[in-house]
């Protein structure tokens, strides 16, 4: 049976469907322009087929950066009435009270308590600032850059395992073993003292989007899937490497 996806971020909806039993691979449609780097990053919005039903061919996910939420029709109860352009019923003025007439009180009714001076007025509590959408595209630049690094040949790029963002700080981790390298090789191999440099080489250059880029991230940092560092760098280093 297909386990419900919808939700859930790329990595877990493929783990899901393999503990359903599907072991093959799965139709992933979305993923920006260059593809998928980190799945975690990817929120699954539909499915095919619809949980609960049999798997009888490859499943496919769409896949988004985040679902929107769908639109609530108003249901019947929450409708008016009458028709638009119908006119109200008369009502009978006799039934209807005067502006100088009050309600007469009820001697059976306790008195209103009178508050609390401890007693403050509600107050709605501020939402919780989320990211904002320019640092979100700034992780998403540096993952389109190495995908289509990767996707290229450059054998480096394909190495990176996984590209996070923790508030104002990327990170990209490399594991060599993904093309069956192992770190001194890599090391070897690379051109890069600091590899910084080269994750960070969309938000480099002179351009307006860069610079809005730059604007939402202070350090890029690189490192091997065991922790070894592999360089940093703040993004304003970046922009004067690249612009001299």
């Amino acid at each position: 049976m297909m386990p419900e996806t919808v939700g859930n971020s790329l990595d877990v909806a493929k783990s899901d469907i393999k503990r359903a039993g599907y072991s093959r691979s799965v139709e992933v449609v979305g993923g920006g322009t260059f593809g998928i780097i980190t799945e975690s990053n990817w929120t699954v919005c539909d499915q095919l087929p619809l949980a609960g039903e049999e798997i009888t061919e490859q499943p496919r996910l769409s896949v988004e950066r985040s679902c929107e939420e769908p639109s609530v029709a108003p249901s019947p109860d929450e409708t008016a009435t009458t028709t638009p352009g119908e006119p109200s019923p008369p009502t009978d003025p006799a039934t209807q009270p005067t502006a100088s007439e009050e309600p007469a009180p009820d001697p059976g009714a306790p008195e209103p308590a009178e508050p609390s001076p401890d007693e403050s007025p509600a107050t709605s509590a501020a939402p919780e600032a989320g990211p904002s959408d320019a640092s979100s595209l700034a992780l998403e630049a540096v993952e389109e850059h190495l995908a289509e690094r990767a996707s290229s040949g450059v054998m480096i790029a394909q190495t990176v395992s996984e590209a996070t963002q923790d508030g104002r700080t990327i990170r990209v981790v490399f594991d060599p073993s993904i093309i069956d390298w192992d770190n001194d090789f890599f090391l070897m191999i690379t051109p890069f003292e600091n590899h910084a440099e080269f994750v960070g080489l969309p938000l480099c250059w002179g351009t307006d989007e860069a610079a809005e880029l730059r604007a939402q991230v202070d350090l890029i940092e690189t490192q091997f899937i065991d922790g070894t560092p592999l360089g940093t760098i703040t993004a304003q280093n970046l922009h004067a490497l690249c612009t001299g």
